[in-house]
């Protein structure tokens, strides 16, 4: 089952249909082996509570009341003239998350691809590799695709000339699947070196873990070059937090370095200091956003408590920003913060409850950490914890958990944190590494 799990991860980093795909695999995978009660390592698939049961029946519901009391407008009307209630159903659909969220937990919960003590085999590294490969070939991909800035898949340019977009073509989705992605690869790279350096040559370590020092360094510059700053910020605070936790003398060093290759970028790449200023200019995309803004704002101080109805925005986004005096040619879109995306879509309740959820699986992350104080799982735990902080950090200038593809990761590593606290938590697989 193992080749499930790669294949999982490795999807996260292609397209949206083989997520869906695997996806769907799990789900069948795991109730397949349930009901044959298949055993892995001597064990059975098992399903559990996570602690989130009384949450989902309340979230749902504020969904479903929003878009029931919310009026319809003429826009929504002559988009969905013969059934329009059908529409705003398909908008609950988009709960469907929920139930895969499970799944990933119960079936990582039972392969358990994760080294538990130092006595026993690592099938992490093994596992991993797949994974590490992938991560290498398709950031180079992405990097390649920027150099010619053409698309090798699609025959054609890149849709945003001048930003790495990956398989994606796509920069903005790709720096927020791939940021994770990098942060997870970094820590475990960086726990990994610190413990192989004393009395290895530099021969053996490049032996060792080439392929995944290869995999960081290449998915950080592609990153980096898909010139996405609300990912760069979220990426920083991502690797500061953790690396403090890690040992505060490596927070202190990775503050001052990276500090100072900001400031020596910034003044040596033109390319750089413009997409910094960018965001101070009256007449940039990110002034845009400011509307966007002001008008989900809008919808919120007049639905405080439900919201105007989750994906109910959109019809009427043009009239709230006549009533805010937006220009004419204002660009409509979702609300490019997360938060303010539930607030008006949801209200007060819906924000809330979605902040119970990332705020319930960042405190499991922290309490993995803890756990693993001198673990071999040490680098993996900081890097689930790490990606969870740059979803969160990079959630204030994108509405990335609409995107399919983002929360998907998402997901998964989230998943894995509680897959991983389940196992550690369980006395029967306690260790005193």
């Amino acid at each position: 089952m193992n080749i499930i799990f790669i294949l999982m991860l490795l999807s996260l980093l292609i397209s949206q249909s083989l997520m869906d795909l695997m996806s769907f695999v799990i789900i069948v995978a795991s109730i397949w082996s349930w009901k044959k009660q298949l055993l892995v390592n001597g064990r059975k698939i098992q399903f559990f509570r996570i602690g989130l049961e009384k949450l989902w029946p309340i979230w749902i519901g504020v969904f479903a009341l929003g878009l029931f009391l919310a009026p319809f407008n003429s826009a929504e009307l002559a988009a969905h003239p013969d059934h329009p209630w059908l529409s705003r159903l398909s908008s609950l659909a988009e709960l469907k998350w929920i139930i895969n969220f499970y799944f990933f937990i119960w079936f990582f919960s039972w392969i358990l691809p994760w080294t538990l003590s130092s006595t026993e085999s690592t099938p992490s590294e093994n596992t991993f590799k797949y994974v590490w490969g992938g991560l290498l070939i398709f950031s180079a991909y992405g990097l390649l695709a920027l150099a010619f800035d053409f698309d090798l898949v699609k025959q054609q340019p890149l849709s945003d000339f001048g930003r790495v977009g990956g398989l994606f073509d796509d920069p903005m989705t790709f720096a927020h699947v791939y940021g994770q992605f990098f942060i997870f690869a970094f820590f475990i790279c960086l726990h990994r070196l610190l413990h192989k350096i004393p009395g290895s040559s530099f021969k053996n370590i490049l032996q060792s873990e080439g392929l995944l020092v290869l995999a960081t360094l290449f998915s950080g510059l592609a990153v980096f070059l898909s010139m996405t700053r609300g990912v760069w910020i979220g990426i920083f605070i991502g690797l500061l937090v953790p690396t403090f936790l890690y040992r505060k003398k490596l927070g202190f060093i990775f503050l001052t370095v990276t500090s100072a290759l900001f400031v020596l970028i910034f003044f040596a790449w033109p390319r750089f200091q413009e997409r910094i200023l960018f965001a101070f200019s009256s007449s940039s995309y990110d002034s845009e956003r400011v509307w966007l803004w002001k008008a989900n704002w809008q919808m919120f101080l007049d639905h405080p408590f439900v919201g105007i109805g989750y994906g109910i925005y959109k019809w009427r986004l043009r009239e709230y920003f006549d009533l805010i005096g937006a220009p004419a040619d204002q660009f409509e879109s979702h609300a490019h913060n997360q938060y303010l995306h539930f607030l008006a879509g949801t209200g007060l309740l819906g924000l809330l409850c979605f902040i119970i959820f990332v705020g319930l699986n960042l405190w499991r992350a922290y309490k993995l950490v803890v756990l693993t104080k001198t673990s071999s799982l040490k680098g993996m735990t900081l890097g689930l914890l790490g990606s969870q902080i740059c979803f969160l950090v990079a959630a204030l200038t994108e509405s990335n958990f609409e995107r399919a593809k983002v929360r998907w990761t998402y997901l998964v590593f989230a998943a894995l944190v509680i897959a991983a606290l389940r196992k550690l938590s369980s006395s029967a697989y306690k260790t005193n590494d």
